[in-house]
């Protein structure tokens, strides 16, 4: 608990040294009042072991914590000016996908097929949870967004992505083996792949 009030804390205070405090203000303002708006459960700043992550090899990864609503709203909003529209073909990978926000606010937004990447279970199942309630609310469609567990190094993607998101899920060791992923992707199937990272 102490750990966490500590994160919290240090957060604030990062943001408003990068943003200042008016800007900080209206993030937690979002950041609080997105779980109400939608009746899910996605607030949270956990660290990896609290998660059952302990092998050395999958230490690369960052702690949980989920993209705020209010810039990932604005990214999605620009990434769909910039595409000239969202189109019934659009496919987003959102990797380190957690508990499901960045696929909940791209599904609501109009992306037709959202894909999940996620290496804590934990996590999958809470984002599966909060898929079905905002599909039995008709929010969304539950078969526009997958949820795979695994290992974002190892991750092949589908040829028909064109949108990866990243919320600064992991170090650069694990960044530099999804790009040369996403390389691998693009030369088997060439297309315009938009990339959308999003620091806290």
């Amino acid at each position: 608990m102490i750990r966490t009030i500590s994160t919290y804390i240090h957060f604030i205070l990062e943001s408003i040294q990068k943003r200042g405090i008016i800007f900080t203000l209206k993030l937690i303002y979002w950041e609080l009042i997105f779980d109400s708006l939608y009746g899910v459960d996605t607030f949270a700043i956990a660290e990896l072991e609290d998660l059952g992550i302990t092998d050395k090899p999958l230490l690369h990864g960052r702690r949980y914590q989920a993209s705020n609503y209010y810039l990932l709203k604005h990214a999605l909003g620009n990434l769909e000016n910039l595409m000239g529209g969202f189109t019934p073909n659009t496919c987003l990978a959102d990797i380190g996908s957690g508990k499901g926000r960045g696929l909940i606010m791209a599904a609501i937004k109009g992306v037709s097929r959202c894909i999940g990447l996620e290496i804590s279970e934990k996590l999958n199942v809470i984002a599966q949870n909060n898929i079905n309630i905002l599909a039995k609310k008709k929010i969304l469609s539950s078969e526009q967004i997958q949820l795979i567990t695994g290992n974002a190094a190892e991750y092949s993607l589908d040829g028909n992505i064109d949108i990866v998101y990243l919320a600064n899920p992991f170090d650069q060791t694990i960044v530099e083996k999804v790009i040369n992923n996403i390389l691998t992707s693009n030369k088997n199937n060439p297309r315009k792949i938009y990339i959308v990272y999003m620091t806290p």
